[in-house]
């Protein structure tokens, strides 16, 4: 079969269509994972407070403390699948997470490790009745230690 200059056309366009929607849809899944992260992180901070309020008040048997410390702990265990490759600065969408995420991956994942282990701390000190300042200072110095490397403030 010989190609006409029109078969060619078409064949060009379809080629362009199918990478223009290749590109679209790994866009979307990029702005998914970027509102899913975000999202996991306000959660935490929300958490954050509503256990450092507790311990001003000096109650922290409640049952929205242990909920906050789990939502902590649940959100601690996905925080290495919010960040795939693409998802950070360049994809163009709005992110406070630094290039650095990507460079140094293993240091990222034993932050990541470390809140997970440091959160399920704080969640077993609950369970237990146990005094929280401990472990929930340790959380607190593994999310700065976090912040202060990757992300953009």
């Amino acid at each position: 079969m010989r190609k006409t200059p029109l078969t060619k056309a078409l064949l060009g366009g379809a080629v362009a269509c199918t990478l223009l929607l290749t590109m679209a849809n790994s866009l979307a899944d990029t702005a998914e994972i970027t509102e899913q992260r975000q999202a996991g992180f306000k959660t935490m901070g929300k958490s954050v407070k509503a256990i450092r309020n507790a311990l001003k008040a000096g109650d922290t048997t409640t049952p929205a403390v242990k909920d906050a410390a789990a939502a902590i702990n649940q959100e601690a265990s996905q925080l290495a699948q919010w960040f795939p490759e693409g998802s950070g600065p360049e994809s163009g969408l709005s992110t406070d997470a630094l290039p650095y995420i990507w460079k140094n991956t293993e240091k990222f994942q034993r932050i990541s490790q470390d809140l997970i282990s440091a959160s399920a701390e704080l969640v077993s000190a609950l369970d237990a009745g146990a005094d929280i300042d401990a472990p929930f200072k340790t959380v607190l110095k593994t999310c700065k230690g976090c912040h202060q490397s990757y992300r953009a403030d």
